[in-house]
């Protein structure tokens, strides 16, 4: 997990420390979002195992097609798959194949899958995905020609922290925690997943095996390519975040999407500004050092002369009970860290066009 953090620091040294031109620190910019973006993938990851092992993880489960899983999971991998140039073959049948499963997360085990057989497969390989229809299953095979798993490391591949063999030229790894993590979805969606390393360095085999939904299915929504509603309505905003850089950074970012923004960094002076500013939107920080988002929330919502803006919890836990928790004191919405700011943009809108109405 320390790899992110050196191109992220020596960026960070270069924008701080020396006058460059604007290619440069677009540059640098890139360098920081793309490991900030690996980081934040490995954290997420840890945290996913933390939460399985503990049967934590609540699965949104509906109707899905398989073919639409692939195509999500297909999409996030193609960038490495075309950098490293393999032929990518996609077999599946006419007929549609349903299964009852969280989409979110049989993405995440496709692309799991998809990422092995991308980073272990040399540049120019071969990488087959086959979509298999069977009366009360769906197969799924991921099959690759690269340099295999050894036979010591095989029995024990789908364990936390067990990791093949690099090559070369491998890229970013990971934390051997991503084999598991494909383990544990399948089993808790009802299903199973097996491996055949046929020799090192003749490839590898992964299926997995999902019961089949036979009903008529309501088919969940794809997600992904919709555009950002337009501003409806320029929204005045608080930011309550005692981290000053992140505070700073979500100020920017709304201020460029056309809102009106102002910052605390603390919950008594957050409460304060907000009595006396009267804002649209409050988005909260739970953890502020002083007096935390929820205490901030309850005392606003028991103000009866405060004008009562829409409350947005920004917090590290995706726990159920702490969700709970923040709804009770009165927000309006519970989103996690790392914000998916689009999502933040878009929710900003629907609250925009909402206010507009009569």
């Amino acid at each position: 997990m320390r790899n992110p953090l050196a191109p992220i620091s020596a960026a960070a040294q270069l924008l701080k420390n020396v006058k460059i031109d604007e290619g440069r620190v677009r540059q640098a910019s890139e360098i920081i979002a793309r490991q900030a973006e690996h980081m934040s993938n490995l954290v997420n990851d840890l945290l996913d195992v933390a939460r399985l092992t503990r049967g934590e993880v609540t699965f949104d489960k509906h109707p899905v097609e398989i073919q639409s899983l692939v195509s999500d999971a297909v999409e996030q991998v193609s960038p490495l798959i075309k950098m490293r140039r393999h032929q990518f073959v996609l077999q599946q049948p006419a007929e549609s194949l349903v299964v009852l499963g969280d989409r979110k997360r049989l993405v995440q085990v496709i692309a799991n899958l998809l990422n092995n057989a991308a980073k272990y497969t040399p540049k120019g390989g071969n990488i087959l995905v086959r979509i298999e229809a069977h009366p009360d299953q769906v197969g799924l095979v991921v099959q690759d020609d690269g340099i295999g798993i050894e036979p010591d490391v095989l029995p024990g591949i789908f364990e936390l922290f067990t990791q093949a063999k690099r090559s070369a030229d491998r890229l970013q790894g990971g934390l051997g925690i991503g084999l598991s993590l494909v383990r544990s979805i399948v089993r808790f969606h009802g299903g199973s997943v097996t491996v055949r390393g046929r020799a090192t360095s003749t490839g590898t085999k992964f299926t997995v095996s999902l019961p089949r939904h036979i009903e008529l299915p309501v088919l969940a929504p794809t997600g992904g390519g919709e555009p950002v509603p337009p501003l409806a309505k320029i929204l005045q905003i608080m930011i309550a975040d005692d981290d000053r850089d992140a505070a700073l950074m979500l100020s920017m970012l709304l201020d460029a999407a056309g809102h009106e923004t102002f910052v605390e960094h603390n919950g008594f002076h957050a409460l304060e500004r907000a009595r006396a500013e009267a804002p649209d939107i409050c988005i909260l920080t739970i953890d502020l050092p002083d007096m935390d988002g929820n205490e901030i929330a309850r005392q606003m919502r028991s103000i009866e002369a405060m004008a009562q803006p829409v409350l947005i919890a920004i917090t590290g836990s995706s726990q159920d009970r702490d969700r709970k928790t923040s709804f009770e004191a009165g927000f309006d919405h519970y989103l996690v860290k790392p914000l998916d700011l689009k999502k933040l943009i878009a929710l900003l809108a629907e609250l925009g066009e909402a206010s507009n109405s009569p």
